[in-house]
């Protein structure tokens, strides 16, 4: 993450992209596993994506 003093611009867009990055991640390990129920899967990442949204609103 960015310093504290740098320009908020910059630290909106490097969160975004962490936050971006880490939703990638986890819809990898969750296709990653074969033995996983489908609906398991779908309940997870749409859990993810309701925390994303939340973060996304709070802001920086």
């Amino acid at each position: 993450m960015p310093d504290e003093d740098a320009p908020p611009d910059l630290t909106a867009q490097l969160r975004a992209t962490a936050d971006r990055m880490a939703l990638c991640f986890a819809q990898q390990m969750l296709a990653a596993e074969k033995w996983a129920h489908p609906g398991r899967d779908r309940r997870a990442l749409t859990q993810l994506l309701a925390l994303a949204e939340r973060t996304e609103e709070r802001g920086p």
